[in-house]
């Protein structure tokens, strides 16, 4: 249940993105950084079985088309005396279309490591990002195909939500 909750909000937080800023940007410039280092904060959602959590990210764009980064997250949780942490780092490449907003394809891979064991695959999905300026931006984003290694696992679909957003300098 908790599981679906949090679809649920990552879900309608995409659907919120497509209907309410892209209509609005259309008198507005979508302006993607280029030659810029960036860090943001993001939320995600995991399928079942397999947390990942929310984090922060670094990204460098190397022109306006082309970026790469790495998600990184540290989770600590504890309930009735017992504790568990996990941590996840996701480097990944990301093409942006440039337009109003800017719809990317986006692919890495990952390393989710806690409860006493690792778990290592590749993602690839996409998303839309938008650019209030070259210095801010929000985005979206979904892995639709997500490849585990260690245990084998392959998810086709909405594997793992991200919405967040970051600041270049």
């Amino acid at each position: 249940m908790k599981f679906a909750v949090r679809n649920l909000l990552l879900s309608l937080s995409v659907i919120a993105l497509a209907l309410f800023v892209v209509p609005s940007a259309h008198a507005q410039k979508n302006d993607p950084p280029s030659g810029k280092f960036g860090i943001g904060a993001y939320v995600a959602s995991g399928i079942p079985g397999i947390p990942v959590p929310s984090g922060l990210s670094g990204t460098y764009a190397i022109n306006s088309d082309m970026q790469v980064g790495s998600y990184l997250s540290l989770a600590v949780a504890s309930s009735d005396g017992a504790s568990a942490t996990t941590f996840l780092l996701a480097p990944y490449f990301r093409y942006l279309f440039n337009s109003t907003a800017s719809p990317y394809v986006q692919g890495g891979f990952s390393v989710i490591t806690g409860g006493g064991s690792t778990t290592a695959g590749i993602f690839l999905g996409g998303g839309l990002s938008y650019y209030m300026s070259e210095h801010f931006g929000v985005h979206t984003d979904v892995d639709i195909i997500d490849v585990e290694f260690s245990p084998s696992s392959v998810v086709f679909g909405w594997a793992n939500l991200r919405a967040g957003m970051m600041w270049f300098f």
